[in-house]
């Protein structure tokens, strides 16, 4: 008498009679039954209910008509699929015989022949289904039959049948769609892209196990497995049994390697292999000194890393094989670390990384010497990394185990077991690091491509430099094909758009969305930051390269700087991190001993405020809050308290002062160009255009005193000219070269303009007499940027290594820098280029942007997030 449900039996009763159970695995109880049609013994699989569903009959039998096709002698073939009373079942042949499975746990190991001969019949039915396009996706003992000296591969085609019929929802059901010890490294990972290569992967393991008596690699728990599978190479075979030919033990390692293109293009290959006494693989070599190596010395990361890793790993489990472990609990905690190596978000930058295994983070921080800080997430300690003094653009390598950074302008690497630096590239800006040691960076608004041992950087692709385009913030995705990343057109920071780009052919598509900073998780969403603090999340087809439902708001107050970087990350367990900071600020004024007060309390999106001559009013642009691409020119009059709106029409920004202190000058950007206009700061009278139509203008400074005037002009990169007159007359060039100068500000006798500059490999403040006379003269020394004259023209101010400082000037008989003094620490918002800051008329107190608790700011950390991220896109796709 059958023990199966009394509904499926009934259901099936006019086509099978079911006779008994045979046995139950991770999706499905299988039954002996009686075709009673053709009068034949057949295996009926029924897929346990709670999968069923999740996933709906119609869906199921469907995507099932794919392996229903095959028809091979090594393949079991399908014989049926359908749905009865709720139940979703399919028929395959009873065959007896045994498993692979079975044969180990009787004999342990098989004869090297034998072995080699089964692999090589399961690498001929692998060949055949994937010319046809279909991939096992979980190959192991248990389904491979072995029936009269033939071996059989069963369920062939049912994980990817289960999973696309699924949709994506295989979470819902806690459920597994494979086994960990066959796992290749992009199923570990939980890769939404799975190829071929994947099955050669899972072959090799059985045949390792088959020939050692156990897989390539164990461990006490799941988590311990898949950690080895994805970090440590497989030991050679060899050295568990001396009698396996070497052709079939460089067969084995290459099938086995990390990376699914070092692996043979083909089952059939792999076959070939095998069956080749002359085969040798080149990786051989390489693939078992990596594993001698590796059990000699584990690297400083991964032990550091330990803790992190396994709950990474119960993170990702939690979403392809429950049956294996419990869900990962989401925490949320705040990282603290000492004063002495404080953080420091307000560098120009994405400079917080988090490693791949969501194990650690890198950031910038430091009060003495800014540098890169390593803690260990297991750990209270935070280790300063030697040689990044004044980092930027942190990314960890794909395998964890480097750091990268812009240092001086070059891209640099250092390993974090600690070495010497290695330079990437000479020159870069953003990069992205991805799989197959592949960086993308940016140089002079273009995308190029380097390996990440070094070598000739390759242009990928430039900007249509008739649009004023410039490309900003890439991102690989996982396939290292293609790269997100988003295009500012004529300096409009907040209406980025996003772009992804092949490298190959080097085609660009447009998203259609607005956005910064893009990044692809693994949930198959892209996400991407906004000026206002908040990170959205839509879901990406990474094959079609396209968006595929609406956005949704995942994050908020994140801290985000002006130039779009954002400071969050998301390692591939799906350990979120971000320093949180409130986009918006207060107006301070902020004394010599860095106290402040609000001048204006409201947190508002303030920026670029400037005090007129007199001190007693100041201007400011400030952006809307229902459009934070839409900004104006307001000013504060502090005797009344009260403040007017200059401009209307939110494409107004950079206010400064004429000398008068009656009249503001600011620019309008808009199709025709950049104007600079000008009117009295109460809005009386007519704006009065001094420029108008000129692409290149990127800022306009009048001198405290006389009709004098400094222009920076973008040609190509931003240069320093100097203009004369009322309304000023055609700019002469003062400070042009290949590198970028700007921030120019010239001093209340009109004689000298200060100025930063990038020629030297680092940003340093100088000064120039206004004549061009005399070469320059360096002020900051070791980085600096947004100088600021004091009205007397003795001290210059400018910010450097989040520290503000004041040095000393004279200028008779020659230029000298007499002392350099740091006023207070600057935990304040700034640019490092434009003086986001000014100094009243007395010296003595600093107009800036901030909150009273902006020392405050803190890293957080999130654990499970994408299982949060996932219910945030699912509650915003109903709405």
């Amino acid at each position: 008498m059958s023990n199966a449900p009394t509904a499926l039996v009934t259901a099936l009763a006019d086509r099978y009679r079911v006779e008994r159970e045979l046995g139950a695995g991770g999706m499905a109880t299988v039954y002996l039954a009686e075709d009673l049609k053709h009068g034949r013994k057949v295996a009926l699989k029924v897929l346990k209910p709670e999968l069923a569903a999740v996933l709906g009959a119609e869906r199921f039998v469907q995507e099932i008509k794919t392996t229903a096709s095959l028809q091979h002698p090594h393949i079991l073939p399908l014989f049926d699929s359908g749905t009865a009373s709720g139940f979703l079942f399919y028929v395959m042949p009873y065959i007896e015989g045994e498993t692979i499975r079975e044969k180990l746990n009787r004999e342990t190991q098989f004869g090297v022949d034998e072995a080699v001969h089964i692999a090589r019949e399961v690498a001929d039915a692998l060949d055949y289904a994937h010319r046809h396009g279909v991939i096992h996706r979980d190959i192991k003992p248990e389904n491979i039959l072995l029936h009269d000296g033939r071996a059989m591969v069963m369920d062939f085609g049912i994980a990817l049948a289960v999973s696309a019929a699924a949709g994506g929802r295989m979470t819902e059901t806690g459920l597994s769609l494979g086994t960990p010890h066959y796992m290749s490294p992009e199923q570990a990972t939980a890769e939404k892209e799975i190829t071929a290569r994947s099955d050669i992967y899972s072959m090799g393991s059985v045949l390792y196990e088959m020939l050692t008596g156990n897989p390539p690699h164990t461990g006490a728990s799941a988590q311990q497995v898949i950690m080895k599978i994805i970090t440590e190479p497989a030991a050679d075979v060899a050295k568990f049994r001396k009698s396996v030919p070497r052709n079939v033990a460089a067969a084995i390692a290459k099938s086995l390697e990390k990376l699914a293109a070092d692996r043979f293009e083909s089952a059939k290959a792999f076959a070939d292999a095998l069956g080749n006494p002359g085969y040798t693989s080149a990786t051989f070599a390489a693939s078992a000194e990596a594993a001698r190596t590796a059990r000699r010395r584990v690297s400083a990361p991964v032990l550091a890393a330990s803790l992190l890793a396994t709950l990474a790993l119960a993170g990702w489990i939690s979403t392809a094989s429950r049956s294996i472990t419990p869900p990962v609990k989401r925490t949320r905690f705040t990282i603290v670390v000492p004063d002495s190596a404080r953080i420091r978000p307000e560098e120009w930058g994405q400079n917080f990384a988090i490693s791949p295994d969501g194990s650690s983070i890198v950031y910038p921080g430091g009060e003495a010497t800014e540098q890169l800080y390593l803690r260990n997430l297991n750990d209270l300690r935070v280790t300063p990394i030697p040689g990044t003094e004044t980092a930027r653009q942190t990314k960890f390598s794909p395998d964890g185990k480097w750091i990268g950074f812009v240092q001086n302008n070059h891209l640099v690497k250092v390993p974090l077991s600690g070495g010497p630096a290695v330079t990437v590239a000479d020159s870069a800006l953003a990069f992205a690091w991805g799989d197959g040691d592949v960086i993308v960076f940016t140089w002079r608004g273009s995308l190029w491509r380097v390996n990440g041992g070094g070598g000739s950087p390759a242009l990928v692709v430039s900007p249509d430099s008739s649009k004023s385009e410039t490309f900003v913030w890439p991102f690989l995705l996982p396939d290292g094909k293609s790269a997100l990343f988003d295009i500012v057109t004529a300096g409009d920071q907040a209406n980025a758009q996003l772009a992804v780009v092949r490298l190959d052919d080097r085609k660009i598509v447009r998203l259609g969305i607005a956005g910064r900073n893009p990044r692809y998780v693994a949930t198959g969403h892209i996400l991407f930051g906004h000026l206002d603090g908040a990170v959205s999340a839509a879901p990406f087809d990474a094959r079609s390269l396209r968006v595929t439902g609406p956005a949704v708001t995942v994050l908020d107050n994140v801290f985000i700087k002006s130039g779009g970087a954002s400071e969050y990350a998301v390692s591939q367990d799906g350990t979120l991190f971000f320093v949180q900071g409130d986009a918006y600020g207060q107006v301070l004024a902020v004394d010599h001993d860095g106290g402040s007060r609000p001048l204006l309390s409201e947190k508002r999106s303030y920026s670029l405020p400037t005090f007129s001559p007199t001190s007693d009013r100041f201007a400011f642009h400030m952006a809307e809050r229902t459009s934070f691409s839409k900004s104006d020119i307001w000013v504060y009059n502090d005797r009344t308290r009260t403040t007017t709106r200059l401009t209307s029409g939110g494409n107004s920004t950079a206010p400064a002062w004429m000398a008068d202190g009656e009249r503001v000058v600011w620019m309008v950007r808009d199709s025709a160009g950049v104007h600079v206009r000008r009117q009295r700061w109460d809005g009386s009278g007519t704006p009065e255009t001094l420029f108008g139509g000129d692409q290149e203008i990127l800022a306009v400074a009048p001198a405290p005193r006389g009709n004098l005037w400094a222009v920076i002009r973008n040609g190509g990169y931003s240069d320093i000219f100097v203009a004369e007159g009322d309304p000023p007359g055609k700019p002469r060039p003062l400070v042009v070269t290949p590198m970028g100068e700007g921030g120019a500000r010239i001093s209340s006798d009109g004689r000298w303009v200060a100025y930063y500059g990038d020629d030297s490999g680092q940003r340093e403040v100088y000064v120039i007499a206004m004549s061009g006379d005399g070469g320059r003269h360096q002020i900051s020394l070791e980085g600096g940027g947004e100088p600021v004259w004091a009205p007397d023209g003795k001290t210059l101010y400018y910010r450097a290594g989040g520290k503000m400082i004041a040095a000393g000037i004279v200028t008779t008989p020659t230029f000298t820098v007499t002392s350099r003094q740091v006023l207070f620490p600057d935990h304040f918002r700034g640019t490092g280029t434009y003086a986001f800051y000014d100094v009243s008329r007395d010296g003595k107190t600093f107009l800036m942007i901030g909150n009273s608790n902006e020392a405050a700011q803190r890293i957080i950390v999130a654990t499970g997030w994408l299982d949060e991220l996932r219910e945030r896109m699912a509650q915003g796709a109903k709405k």
